[in-house]
């Protein structure tokens, strides 16, 4: 028996390509009913997120395919032409990836919570379906109990996640007053998640816009409007303050995040 991980994810591809190896919810279930059939398969949970998409199989003496064609495949796509974006992991390499994972030290915000839950429902969603069997049942749970474990004890450093609150905290250093002020968020990725809910606490009117990615997945606090990422410039005119992110790519090849603020009329209590 081995363990095969194979995906892409955001350090591997833009969301153009990723885009194209998501999965529905529906298609995930078509997805893992099939693979169950293939000889050489045990067992097999699919994760399919915004940032990522991974095919973790537990695999018998029967297996003959190369993982990166399958795939490929599964989503009709040619692996002449997709198969360099994406990653493959076997045996060890495979578990420490997981439970890499699983402790948000691969995430684009380093230590975020959300994976933890994506994970535990990608296995309870396989599970539904016949598509696990022991091995990644007890994989899935320890790396989950370990990610919990990382997150109680140890307390990461991110730049990431204090961003936001930095830039806001700025402007209230500088006297600005977020109450009743309309503030728009361009992005919903985990960083607009961050700064709208800031915004929010502030008392802010606050607007985000929205991709719509083919997972169905778009995670936004409730208490914020929503408007398609295409009407962002008729929503500008009339906020006192927007906010976006960039990355910069350093000469080290790591990823910064800043968050750009840009205020139109902002008033000072």
């Amino acid at each position: 028996m081995d363990i095969t991980m194979v995906g892409i994810d955001y350090t591997d591809a833009g969301l153009d390509i990723r885009g194209k190896f998501s999965y529905t919810k529906r298609e995930q279930e078509k997805t893992i009913t099939a693979l169950r059939k293939k000889e050489g398969i045990s067992g097999c949970i699919l994760l399919s997120t915004c940032n990522r998409t991974e095919l973790v199989l537990s695999r018998t003496r029967e297996w003959e395919r190369e993982e990166r064609s399958l795939f490929c495949e599964l989503k009709g796509q040619s692996v002449e032409e997709y198969g360099s974006y994406l990653h493959l992991r076997r045996g060890m390499d495979a578990v420490k990836d997981l439970f890499a994972l699983a402790g948000g030290l691969k995430s684009q915000i380093l230590g975020e919570d959300q994976i933890l839950t994506q994970m535990k429902d990608a296995a309870d969603f396989s599970r539904k379906f016949f598509g696990t069997d022991k091995i990644l049942e007890t994989l899935f749970r320890m790396a989950v109990t370990a990610g919990k474990e990382i997150k109680t004890n140890i307390n990461l450093p991110s730049s990431n996640r204090s961003a936001p609150l930095a830039a806001i905290s700025g402007l209230e250093q500088k006297g600005a007053a977020f109450k009743g002020e309309r503030c728009l968020v361009i992005g919903n990725g985990a960083m607009g998640k961050l700064t709208a809910q800031l915004l929010l606490d502030r008392g802010a009117d606050v607007t985000v816009t929205i991709r719509r990615y083919r997972s169905g997945i778009v995670d936004v606090p409730v208490e914020a409007a929503r408007i398609d990422y295409s009407k962002r410039y008729e929503k500008l005119r009339n906020a006192a303050m927007f906010f976006r992110q960039r990355q910069v790519q350093t000469q080290q090849s790591r990823r910064i995040n800043w968050m750009r603020v840009r205020c139109r009329r902002i008033r000072f209590s």
